[in-house]
């Protein structure tokens, strides 16, 4: 069973908990008909509930309650009121699915806040319904969100569709209603991505939240998205993915990972793929996204355009100034370094013009090393990597 602590041995089997029960091939397991006479109370503890059905049919959960203090709340006046976050999560095929229902012979995830009991109806239920990840919301440069799935060996990470960042203006930084928790780690085989906020804290007392599976945030100069990938799939290829169609346009995104030093503009492709460790190596691989606004580009009169032949030299560049040429109009060219922190803007330049001097926005020389560029206009984006050698 699982506690605050982790997995552990169950000492015995109650009614109303789920279980985690390894088996070495196919067997019958014979249930004794002990029916309970009427509703049944599980208690509940800050954190991650392991939850069974404790009836054998699937009870009406519109009629589920909670009881905290004497005080019975349904589930809707339970979440405002701090006791519970109202969502139940499902074991099925390798991964997790949302749902707003318990059958019966299944085991559930649920979210309490606060030490409560939760009280479910010895009421079947007349439907049966399977909740589906919220949509996409149309991309623009104050709300938008970017899926990022992960999988590994033919395993992913599908709780609530998939991993997801975005920026909403209704939105805090911490946990709140655009947001989803991550799920403790399934036994077996599994990958995940989380979103990690070390600094989390619901009411007085800081309890395990600290890691999500969608982030939404509001919209900012610069933001940025800590996150882990964990597997136990050793030897396998981890890949994230990505749809460039919903980045948006309004910002620039990189991706850096963190453990090797490796960055990318996420224009530049749909996906990162890496290696899994094995088990003396890294169990968990560390990201960083990171968008930095755009500033609006000016309407153009003349040809967009859409930077096929662009051309840049000298590429590794040493003391000479490195030139943007082979394009048409005019263009914003933004250079940033592996950390995603934007070392240089040159706006409205055209290719008669458009010089890096190899400084940052201060004038000062930069440093040897690699960098990444963006350059765009009114209607396309190109993205690549430059090298300076002193």
């Amino acid at each position: 069973n699982h506690s605050r602590q982790g997995y552990g041995e169950a000492s015995m089997i109650t009614n109303g908990n789920a279980y985690w029960l390894g088996m070495l091939g196919t067997t019958t397991i014979t249930v004794e008909n002990n029916q309970a006479a009427g509703d049944i109370s599980i208690p509940l503890k800050p954190g991650w509930n392991m939850l069974g059905c404790p009836f054998n049919f699937t009870p009406d959960w519109s009629r589920v309650t909670v009881k905290k203090d004497g005080v019975i709340k349904g589930l809707t006046d339970a979440v405002a009121a701090g006791w519970i976050i109202n969502m139940l999560y499902r074991y099925v095929d390798g991964g997790y699915q949302a749902s707003d229902e318990m059958e019966a012979w299944y085991g559930y995830w649920f979210a309490s806040l606060t030490d409560c009991e939760l009280i479910i109806p010895k009421a079947a239920s007349a439907n049966k319904t399977t909740l589906q990840a919220a949509p996409l919301e149309t991309v623009n440069n104050e709300s938008w969100q970017v899926d990022l799935s992960v999988s590994a060996g033919g395993y992913q990470d599908t709780a609530n569709g998939t991993p997801r960042l975005g920026v909403n203006p209704a939105s805090s930084i911490g946990l709140d209603g655009s947001d989803r928790l991550e799920l403790p780690e399934p036994q077996g085989n599994f990958v995940t991505l989380r979103f990690v906020h070390p600094d989390e804290v619901i009411g007085k007392a800081a309890v395990p939240f600290n890691q999500f599976d969608w982030d939404i945030k509001p919209p900012d100069e610069s933001i940025v998205w800590d996150f882990e990938v964990k597997s136990n799939l050793s030897g396998e290829n981890v890949a994230i993915t990505w749809d460039r169609e919903c980045l948006p346009h309004g910002y620039y995104l990189m991706l850096i990972d963190k453990d090797t030093q490796t960055s990318m503009v996420m224009d530049e492709g749909n996906g990162y793929t890496y290696v899994c460790g094995s088990n003396n190596g890294l169990p968990v691989r560390h990201f960083t996204v990171k968008a930095t606004k755009a500033a609006p580009v000016q309407m153009q009169v003349d040809r967009i355009d859409n930077f096929s032949q662009l051309k840049i030299w000298p590429n590794p560049a040493t003391k000479q100034a490195m030139n943007f040429i082979g394009f048409d109009g005019k263009a914003t060219i933004r250079i940033f370094n592996l950390s995603g922190e934007l070392v240089k803007t040159m706006s409205d330049v055209d290719r008669s013009n458009a010089t890096w001097e190899l400084t940052n926005n201060d004038s000062q020389p930069v440093a040897s090393g690699l960098y990444l560029f963006v350059i765009d206009n009114a209607g396309n984006r190109r993205c690549g990597k430059l090298a300076v050698i002193r």
